[in-house]
């Protein structure tokens, strides 16, 4: 309790210093000249502070002025994350996109953005639909059937043929798959047996 007591008594800021000094004669009935020995004024000085706060030039208790109240994100960096929502990305997903467009920003900077222009978290996905494995791994497309009579023909000597054929029977069907697409893209009968080869 003291040291609230010397806290009043004896002001170390300089606007409690005016405050106390002009209470001690506007609430205590202090005199000037006591008032401006105690608090290391001049009376003039005093005078002058009465003055001052009578005609408002002092303010005793000042506004604490607040930091921004506006948010401080590039609008182009705001429409980038929006454009990014619209293709289903998550905000750690498009906070990971910002950076690499050498945008430094937080995910949570990018949640509040998403939430301030009315989009809600999206629902949970799974790995599927993110078109991944569980091992973080990207799911390629799906291959799609050969159709052979969309095929510019080539010559391969029977032997061979047959060789080919027999290999392709040992295939599972994603192998299978996966060499009728390579085939779809090659017109030379040497990279194809390259291919099956190897």
């Amino acid at each position: 309790m003291d040291d609230l007591l010397d806290y009043f008594k004896n002001p170390v800021s300089h606007r409690q210093k005016q405050y106390e000094a002009i209470r001690a004669i506007a609430i205590g009935g202090e005199s000037i000249k006591d008032v401006a020995k105690r608090y290391g004024y001049k009376p003039s000085t005093v005078y002058s502070l009465l003055r001052d706060t009578r005609t408002g030039k002092i303010e005793l208790f000042p506004v604490v002025k607040r930091g921004p109240q506006q948010k401080r994100t590039n609008p182009d960096v705001c429409a980038k994350i929006i454009e990014y929502r619209k293709m289903r990305l998550s905000a750690s997903d498009i906070q990971k996109r910002l950076v690499e467009d050498s945008i430094t920003i937080s995910s949570r900077t990018v949640e509040r953005i998403l939430k301030d222009a009315g989009y809600g978290k999206l629902k949970r996905r799974a790995n599927k639909e993110l078109g991944i494995t569980t091992k973080n791994k990207i799911i390629p497309d799906r291959s799609e059937h050969l159709d052979f009579s969309e095929l510019e023909p080539f010559n391969m000597e029977t032997n061979k043929f047959a060789q080919m054929l027999a290999q392709v029977n040992q295939m599972d069907h994603r192998q299978r798959n996966a060499l009728l697409t390579a085939f779809s893209h090659i017109s030379d009968e040497t990279q194809v047996l390259e291919i099956i080869e190897s």
